[in-house]
């Protein structure tokens, strides 16, 4: 078993892995004054991560015919104690990314792991 000591230098050492930022984004809903609502995206945070394109063939492509095409979903890696929820939304290199999922963690969770799609 680890001790909590341990476990706090196991979440350091993730720290240099994590080489961008990003900003996670959440929703405030507004009266349009016709009965219905207007949604809003606020910016509630800036994060270090590493985003990572996931692919059936492992190696961060897939094939559409004969031509490479984009990655349809990423992992994306977060310090142990950061916050996202998958009615959030991440802002990376100035590209949406949906939310798809916050994986739980299991044993020892030295990081945070968030899976999305690119919107």
């Amino acid at each position: 078993m680890l001790t909590a000591a341990e476990l706090n230098r196991m979440r350091e050492d993730v720290a240099p892995s994590l080489p961008d930022t990003l900003i996670v984004q959440r929703a405030t809903h507004t009266a349009d004054g016709v009965g219905g609502q207007t949604t809003v995206w606020a910016a509630a945070g800036t994060m270090a991560c590493r985003v990572e394109p996931v692919s059936a063939r492992g190696q961060g492509e897939e094939i559409a015919g004969s031509r490479e095409a984009e990655p349809s979903e990423y992992v994306i890696h977060l310090a142990h104690d950061e916050t996202v929820t998958p009615d959030d939304r991440i802002v990376y290199q100035g590209e949406t990314f949906e939310i798809l999922d916050v994986i739980d963690a299991r044993s020892w969770d030295v990081h945070t792991r968030v899976r999305a799609v690119r919107s």
